[in-house]
């Protein structure tokens, strides 16, 4: 019952991905309303780990930004961050999973913390769906369909 390590370290794994439906946002889109999503691997979900520590230090950069003064800097700041100073951690962490986890469209900061703004229910499905397909790890590579292989014809009559 021990593990095959050898055969383990030298399996061709590739992280699970899955085409989450998204007809709220059909207008958006040329062609079929899908946003192709991927499980994370453990460095991205340490970066999640991260995110709290991140929003903090913007939270303290655009508080030492906005001295009434420099209202413009904040603004850029906060546009450029793709984030206010009011979001909740837990919201902090979601917007990384759904900005790593996105695969097509490739996903942002500000297009993830905007569509959680302004589609909360599309933004959970996807977060839902990328941490599903962390849940189940890698899976083997899948291999080309149709790649060099010939359909056989009747064998010759004796």
């Amino acid at each position: 019952m021990g593990l095959r390590a050898e055969e383990f370290l030298s399996a061709r794994l590739a992280l699970r991905t899955a085409d989450v439906p998204v007809p709220d946002l059909a207008s958006w889109f040329d062609g079929p309303a899908v946003w192709r999503v991927r499980g994370l691997d453990a460095n991205e979900i340490a970066k999640v780990d991260m995110a709290d520590r991140r929003h903090e230090q913007t939270a303290a950069l655009v508080a030492a930004l906005d001295n009434g003064a420099a209202t413009e800097i904040t603004d850029a700041a906060r546009s450029v961050l793709g984030r206010g100073t009011d979001i909740e951690s837990v919201y902090a962490r979601q917007i990384e999973i759904v900005t790593l986890g996105s695969v097509d469209p490739v996903g942002d900061h500000a297009l993830s913390a905007k569509l959680g703004e302004k589609f909360p229910i599309v933004f959970k499905s996807l977060f839902k769906a990328i941490m599903a397909l962390t849940g189940k790890g890698a899976e083997p590579e899948k291999k080309p369909t149709g790649c060099g292989e010939t359909a056989e014809s009747d064998p010759p009559s004796p």
